[in-house]
């Protein structure tokens, strides 16, 4: 009887605790799950109103991903009236099948361009430079926005179907571990924090509190207009340095994938991308 007693005298207080925690944890949840759904709203009618500028191809392609995911109407039109602004892109293999492949120089250049040249080297032409070109883009893991594009020709590659060796397509889950520490150790909102988090969100989804985490920072930069904006970056690649202006669309066509993915997580629909 004393053990039994003993036994309820420590169960109860934490059995207690237990109870009263779980309902703040849920509400913390809620809280969370608003706030990702409120960015989402604000960015996808950002980018959808009247002189909105057209995203770029990599937001574009995220949110083609997540539109595929989620039945959300204002995304999947916003999805298919960039669709149509990118028709005629250069690029426009990353979002439709049958855009012919861009030719790829035999020589990628130097600096800023050799990294433009393997950043679209997945949906260009010929497929055996393509994936050499990503072979080499990826051999070394960078830092920033270096890093995140790194993985991001892995996925795309995979998207259009562009065939790599092993050794090649088997870097993403460090690549993405090093991506995942990078984003723990950021506390301030930019265009690469938005960045690294839709990435993240949509193929390694993180702990419940560190997603909680990154919206709370996202959705406390949301200007009073419903956009998000950056200021520009310092990127140096191959010995060269450069800024990077990042376009409105941009940053807040990543908000929205980001944002998007991470009620993927959640459970409002889906999974993560394989």
């Amino acid at each position: 009887m004393a053990a039994a007693f003993l036994l309820d005298a420590v169960l109860w207080p934490l059995s207690g605790a237990a109870v009263a925690a779980a309902p703040t944890a849920v509400a913390a949840e809620r809280a969370a799950d608003a706030a990702a759904a409120g960015a989402l709203t604000s960015a996808v009618a950002a980018l959808r109103a009247p002189g909105a500028p057209a995203m770029e191809m990599g937001e574009a392609w995220f949110l083609q991903q997540l539109a595929a995911q989620r039945a959300d109407p204002e995304l999947r039109a916003l999805v298919a009236e960039t669709e149509r602004r990118l028709r005629d892109h250069r690029f426009a293999r990353l979002l439709r099948a049958d855009a012919p492949p861009p030719p790829l120089p035999a020589d990628p250049g130097r600096g800023i361009t050799r990294l433009a040249t393997y950043v679209f080297a997945p949906v260009g032409a010929p497929p055996e430079r393509a994936a050499a070109f990503i072979a080499d883009f990826t051999a070394t893991p960078g830092t920033g926005y270096i890093l995140t594009h790194q993985f991001l020709v892995l996925a795309w590659a995979r998207s259009v179907g562009l065939p790599l060796p092993a050794a090649t397509s088997g870097r993403a889950p460090g690549l993405l571990a090093a991506i995942a520490a990078e984003q723990r150790a950021d506390a301030r909102f930019s265009d690469l924090f938005a960045e690294r988090a839709a990435i993240l969100l949509a193929f390694a989804p993180p702990s419940p509190a560190e997603a909680d985490r990154w919206v709370e920072v996202i959705a406390a930069a949301r200007r009073p207009d419903g956009r998000w904006l950056s200021p520009p970056s310092e990127i140096e690649y191959d010995g060269v340095s450069a800024t990077a202006n990042h376009p409105w669309t941009h940053t807040t066509g990543f908000v929205a994938a980001a944002m998007g993915f991470y009620l993927q997580q959640r459970g409002r629909s889906l999974t993560p991308l394989p």
